[in-house]
């Protein structure tokens, strides 16, 4: 009965991994990367939009309870065995990113390389100082979509 009990556990274990990684595709084009997203959780607002011109405009608080930031820099793109990567100019992380002790990292731009991937269908950036934060790809509502809108 043990024994059954162990073969059971291993197995559901097995299914429960093999489903949750269906679900992250890996395969993220440059081309795909354009558009407004925005950090899954926090306070406060923060926003990249990414242009296809190479820039990027980034939204966020230092600190909290200063002023909203809005910042322009540059940004590009590579891939490395199989994933994507986008590469910030000057980044700075927001108040809801935690720098730790070194607070002057943290009011210093810096080159910021992280991977991107989709999981179910929508890209997000990865943030590498929190495994489960990342910035989220906002969809454009399909009445929004083409040159016109419909009614």
């Amino acid at each position: 009965m043990i024994k059954l009990l162990g073969v059971i556990v291993t197995i559901t274990s097995c299914l429960f991994f093999i489903g949750c990684n269906l679900f992250v595709d890996y395969d993220v084009e440059c081309h795909d990367l354009m558009g407004r997203y925005v950090a899954d959780s926090g306070d406060y607002p923060d926003i990249i939009e990414i242009f296809d011109d190479s820039t990027y405009s980034h939204t966020y608080h230092l600190y909290p309870q200063t002023p909203e930031v809005t910042t322009l820099n540059k940004w590009s793109c590579e891939s490395e065995n199989g994933e994507t990567y986008i590469i910030f100019d000057n980044f700075i992380f927001g108040a809801d990113f935690d720098m730790g002790e070194n607070k002057k990292t943290k009011e210093t731009p810096a080159f910021f390389k992280t991977g991107v991937h989709k999981y179910h269908g929508i890209i997000r950036i990865c943030l590498p100082l929190d495994y489960y934060s990342y910035y989220v790809k906002e969809e454009i509502p399909k009445e929004f979509k083409g040159n016109s809108v419909e009614p």
